[in-house]
């Protein structure tokens, strides 16, 4: 039963970890981007903007879905956590009731 209710939690954690790190890698990819419109003798500022869009976008998004991973992470192993200590409680008050019974 335990493990059946953590079942995709750690999936859940490894999204929320990792989600941060591919925004972080989409932020490296915009910055790229941005460096390479660069040009000495004058830049269009619209790829300027393209890449610090790109960079800022992937940053937002990877916070955004880690924060949600996070939340939904915590609420079930604490749901779970709390399914199973319940199950403890209510597994030995039925062991106490057995061993008052006669036999």
């Amino acid at each position: 039963m335990g493990f059946t209710l953590h079942r995709y939690l750690p999936a859940l954690a490894t999204v929320a970890v990792i989600a941060p790190l591919l925004g972080l890698f989409g932020t490296v990819v915009g910055m790229i981007e941005l460096f390479g419109a660069y040009q000495p003798q004058g830049s269009d500022p619209s790829q300027l903007a393209r890449g610090i869009s790109i960079a800022l976008y992937n940053t937002g998004f990877g916070i955004l879905i880690a924060i949600v991973a996070l939340i939904a992470h915590r609420y079930f192993s604490s749901k779970a956590e709390y399914i199973l200590h319940r199950l403890e409680l209510e597994a030995s008050r039925l062991n106490r009731f057995l061993d008052t019974m006669p036999r």
